[in-house]
């Protein structure tokens, strides 16, 4: 019997599977039969291996590094480093998706691959590191009860990151990013919010640990496009648009390394484009 995993994405609506994945069939990557692994050659090694998974990822080949893990996950359902590899890859293409409602079936596909890893090792930095910003992406797809509870599921497993690896560069990316969107809440927003949901998030997130949380994602982990994404935006929402803008102009210059770094820069250009003009030096008297 299927996995609940390829069930749920069986479940896609029809049109959903018409251009899903370019470059494949008009069905959704799990809905088509699992075909033999590729053949094992020399200069490649073991088709379904960690590495060729990473190595595909980096040639922007999502659809196929997620054929591959979904075979592993079908011979194997306890392959926690196929689940969250899955998460990863179905997060990608959820970012790189353009329609909402197959946007949405991606980040709760994503999601559900990152919640079956967090089950099977629920210690794992990484594992938990692409369930939550899984999770995270998932919670913008729901209305307020789902995604508080989503929130408040992101906000445990980031923290319990940080207790196994205090400088996890991506922990601290979440958490930023976590006080940030609640901070630019309104104030009336936040009160209701807090007497509505009582969750961690509306009653502990403030300004500094956004910043603090970003700042050290980027000194951790200074080549990732998203981390430094984030830390301009957070500085742009402080009004501090210089800092801002010398942080962008850094973050363009960056190597494109995921296939979603591309993406991460047309978000910075946009942004560069609406913070207001320099200010020029006044004139010497």
């Amino acid at each position: 019997m299927p996995s609940r995993l390829v069930r749920s994405v069986r479940s896609l609506p029809g049109w959903v599977a018409v251009s899903l994945l370019p470059g494949l069939s008009a069905e959704p990557v799990s809905s088509q039969p699992l075909a033999p692994p590729p053949p094992l050659e020399a200069a490649t090694g073991d088709p379904l291996a960690d590495a060729t998974i990473d190595a595909l990822l980096t040639e922007d080949r999502l659809a196929d590094a997620l054929q591959r893990l979904e075979l592993r996950i079908e011979r194997d359902s306890a392959d926690a480093g196929a689940l969250w590899r899955a998460a990863q890859v179905s997060l990608m293409l959820g970012i790189l998706e353009t329609r909402s409602e197959v946007e949405e079936a991606w980040f709760v596909r994503a999601g559900d691959f990152g919640e079956a890893a967090v089950a099977l090792e629920p210690d794992d930095p990484d594992v938990l590191y692409w369930a939550a910003a899984s999770l995270g992406r998932e919670a913008l797809q729901h209305g307020p009860r789902t995604s508080t509870r989503l929130v408040q599921r992101v906000w445990d497993l980031t923290h319990r990151i940080l207790e196994l690896e205090p400088d996890h560069p991506g922990a601290h990316n979440i958490l930023g990013k976590l006080n940030q969107e609640v901070m630019s809440l309104s104030g009336f927003e936040r009160f209701i919010g807090r007497l509505l949901f009582s969750i961690d998030p509306l009653k502990e997130a403030n300004w500094d640990d956004a910043l603090r949380h970003h700042r050290r994602a980027v000194e951790v982990d200074p080549a990732t496009v998203l981390f430094a994404r984030d830390l301009g935006e957070t500085l742009a929402a402080l009004d501090r648009p210089q800092e801002a803008r010398d942080v962008w102009e850094a973050t363009l210059a960056l190597p494109s390394i995921y296939p979603v770094d591309d993406r991460f820069k047309a978000d910075v250009r946009r942004m560069l484009d609406e913070l207001p003009p320099p200010q020029l030096p006044a004139p010497a008297r």
